[in-house]
């Protein structure tokens, strides 16, 4: 199942991970996928990713420079990655509230180009 992680790249759900583990252990069913995401996860090894619909993604944990943020198409729900970092070192530091920043996640929404394509360009809430 690692290697399917690996082979996969970011942002994946539980479905597409057990299509690419059946191509190593054709015979790993749903139920084994679940169960070791949840492990994978207890060791710090998997991350889970909520961005709406209801369904949960998974990628490899990254540390340093393979941090990176996601940009969700809200008409399609393609999700992309944005390489590298848009709020900087922010990590460490201890905000005016007193919460001191131990770590961080960012989530870009917006329309894909397909989906432009398809209904137009995007009009930013409130906008006339």
């Amino acid at each position: 199942m690692l290697r399917a992680l690996v082979e996969l790249g970011c942002a994946r759900d539980a479905e597409e991970i057990h299509a690419g583990a059946r191509r190593y252990a054709p015979g790993m069913g749903r139920v084994t996928v679940y169960r070791m995401l949840d492990v994978m996860q207890a060791e710090g090894l998997v991350q889970q990713l909520h961005f709406g619909g209801g369904r949960s993604r998974y990628e490899l944990a990254r540390t340093g420079s393979g941090h990176h943020h996601h940009l969700i198409c809200q008409q399609c729900g393609v999700v992309a990655v944005l390489d590298g970092c848009l709020l900087g070192s922010i990590d460490g530091t201890r905000l005016p509230s007193g919460i001191h920043v131990v770590g961080h996640r960012l989530e870009l929404v917006g329309i894909c180009a397909p989906c432009q394509k398809r209904v137009g360009e995007p009009r930013l809430p409130g906008a006339a």
